[in-house]
């Protein structure tokens, strides 16, 4: 017993090694896709923030409203409504054409190399939307006290509400990317041409994020 301890405790060591590499592989994998994502995507997410940022205090001004309601209004339609939706939708006008080269894998694979960086690549940038938002909806606005507005919309801005808001966001990109890993898998396999399925794809997966959106709405209104 004295002899075979060691070798005991030694394979054991290796195991943990073995494991512990794999983990560290699979994790820079993860992390390395959701960097590959973040490059195709995050220029249009805070584009489309700004956009909708500058836009929410301009028609605020026109209906003349005050600052606070249109920052506070700019807030509330980037948590809710504009910045999940939009991240989603982006994302997926972006990355489709690459879920699709997926379809020969196995769902189990596919998903975690399609579907769980995506996910948290759509909570990144639902908050860089938000962030361009902000600073859109501030610089645009008539007030001079920058730093007040800010506090303003800072202090509007729960932590509950952004985490919630960023749940949203990935839930829509995760109902993106496996309704387009499933579509292409039947499609292509069918023979349909990869610009088809492609096309098909983006069509199919805008409805599904808005149906997903109002069942979202339904569940908030029940658990809220």
């Amino acid at each position: 017993m004295d002899v075979l301890a060691p070798r005991h405790l030694n394979a054991h060591g290796k195991f943990r090694f073995v494991i512990k590499r794999l983990v560290i592989k699979r994790l820079m994998a993860l992390l390395r896709a959701i960097e590959r994502d973040g490059k195709h995507c995050a220029d249009e997410a805070i584009l489309a923030g700004l956009f909708v940022g500058a836009g929410s205090v301009y028609i605020a001004e026109k209906l003349h409203q005050s600052n606070a309601f249109g920052l506070l209004l700019l807030v509330n339609a980037s948590l809710n409504l504009a910045g999940p939706i939009a991240c989603a939708l982006l994302i997926t006008v972006r990355l489709s054409p690459y879920w699709v080269r997926y379809y020969r894998l196995g769902m189990g694979a596919a998903w975690l190399r399609v579907v769980v960086p995506a996910a948290i690549t759509g909570a990144i940038l639902n908050f860089y939307f938000l962030l361009a938002s902000v600073v859109a909806g501030v610089l645009i606005s008539s007030r001079q006290d920058v730093i007040g507005e800010f506090r303003l919309v800072f202090a509007a801005i729960r932590p509950a509400d952004l985490a919630l808001s960023s749940l949203e966001a990935s839930i829509y990109v995760m109902v993106a990317s496996t309704w387009a890993l499933v579509e292409s898998r039947s499609s292509i396999g069918q023979g349909n041409p990869i610009a088809l399925v492609i096309s098909s794809v983006t069509v199919h997966v805008f409805a599904a994020v808005m149906a997903t959106k109002i069942a979202w709405i339904f569940v908030c209104q029940m658990i809220f």
